[in-house]
């Protein structure tokens, strides 16, 4: 398993790159080098900050193009941008997230399923 870190690091670029794709913007790039709990909680303040500045706009038109993708070292892979963000995108997010999550609980974070669930208000 990858380190909580890097957990971090990738639930974070899943969001902000497969956004930049479906919308044709250019995502931020970070230097995935942090080491702290700060850092790691900085890197999610500016990905969330970063997603903040898309418009909406900028997903028209984009529903009927094609995304290429890399899904390992030397593959990659074509959907149409609805399937990229519904079978891949979406999916890979939340695993990385749910993976973060299952990792505070395991090292006994009090945290529950309100915490988990987006739009819970905490």
């Amino acid at each position: 398993m990858l380190s909580f870190a890097s957990q971090i690091r990738i639930a974070c670029d899943s969001a902000k790159n497969s956004t930049a794709r479906v919308s044709g913007l250019e995502a931020p790039r970070f230097a995935d080098d942090e080491t702290t709990f700060a850092q790691l909680q900085a890197r999610i303040k500016s990905t969330l900050a970063w997603l903040e500045t898309v418009p909406f706009d900028a997903f028209d038109w984009h529903e009927a193009s094609d995304i290429t993708f890399s899904i390992s070292r030397d593959k990659t892979r074509t959907l149409s941008s609805e399937d990229y963000l519904k079978y891949h995108a979406l999916s890979n997010f939340i695993f990385h997230f749910v993976t973060v999550y299952g990792l505070l609980r395991h090292a006994e974070v009090n945290i529950g399923k309100v915490d988990y669930l987006i739009g819970s208000g905490n």
